[in-house]
């Protein structure tokens, strides 16, 4: 089964964009992921939180994103010379553990908006 890779949470009442700043390359390693990555070419990541029982944030999973397919064998920025804008990639989760310090470490800058759910299609334009 295939489906699209989005963020996904039990009711999704919101959705969102995020922007990163910092990463030079993705290097699980430099950025606190331990993971089996023999074979296999990272391009991305999956962060999971959830609160606690004291209502605490707290990250309670990840993943790394990595190409299935023919794109497998290549580097990054191999991979990013072959996609073109609304190819079909095929991607696969793989379990990893995270270092959530050593993560942020790697951040310059983060900025996440999230937008009700009713309204995610619609296109949002701010005045300023």
């Amino acid at each position: 089964m295939e489906r699209e890779l989005v963020a996904e949470v039990q009711y999704g009442d919101m959705r969102g964009t995020i922007a990163v700043d910092g990463f030079e390359g993705l290097n699980p390693y430099t950025m606190g992921l331990k993971a089996n990555t023999k074979g296999k070419t990272a391009i991305g990541i999956s962060l999971h939180f959830s609160t606690t029982r004291k209502g605490d944030l707290s990250l309670s999973g990840g993943n790394l994103i990595v190409v299935d397919g023919e794109l497998c064998d290549l580097t990054p920025s191999e991979i990013s010379k072959r996609i073109k804008p609304g190819d079909k990639v095929r991607v696969r989760k793989i379990e990893a553990e995270v270092d959530l310090e050593q993560l942020l470490e790697v951040v310059k800058r983060l900025d996440i908006v999230l937008v009700l759910k009713a309204v995610e299609d619609a296109k949002l334009v701010i005045k300023e």
